[in-house]
């Protein structure tokens, strides 16, 4: 996923707070948001194809500029998911959540246990920075949203090519071919 996720991984904040980042993004963040994005994208394109191109009299919904709301669509639904479920508010996580938040509330207390006080200090410090800069939104949570919305865009596209050949009034949005 490190492939998909490459505005992360190469981001200056990722690898500059300890293990918080891999912790999460390398183990559940960079899956969920694949396989989100990836949902979110094909859902868009199924209403849009089996709700807008699928009824012979909804000839004036088929149109490429619908098409295109939709894909728009599919990328701000991307990127709203990535923020709020995989991301996470710092002020206000909810416990038992997959959010990049919670899960470094629950790893700075993993990290703490059975070690010296100079370590608690510094995985305290590190944790500390990364709330602060997810705050100031300075963290990798941009570029996490951004490539989650991309590619829930991409699996949109397509999903488009694949469902197209199967409605009445589709097989021509986006592009007559495929």
């Amino acid at each position: 996923m490190d492939f998909f996720y490459f505005l992360v991984t190469q981001h200056e904040k990722y690898g500059d707070a300890g293990d918080f980042h891999a912790d999460y993004f390398g183990t559940v963040g960079f899956l969920y948001g694949f396989l989100g994005a990836l949902v979110i994208g094909v859902i868009c394109a199924l209403i849009f194809y089996f709700g807008c191109c699928n009824n012979p009299k909804s000839v004036k919904t088929a149109t490429p500029s619908i098409w295109a709301i939709f894909l728009i669509i599919s990328g701000v639904i991307g990127y709203f998911y990535a923020d709020f479920a995989l991301i996470g508010d710092p002020d206000n996580s909810a416990p038992g959540t997959i959010s990049f938040v919670e899960v470094n509330n629950q790893g700075c207390v993993d990290k703490k246990e059975g070690e010296v006080s100079t370590n608690i200090a510094s995985i305290n410090s590190a944790y500390e920075t990364i709330k602060n800069d997810l705050k100031k939104g300075q963290d990798v949570a941009f570029e996490f949203d951004l490539t989650t919305a991309v590619l829930a865009m991409i699996f949109y596209f397509l999903c488009s090519l694949l469902v197209k050949r199967f409605t009445i009034a589709g097989k021509a949005i986006p592009m007559l071919k495929p």
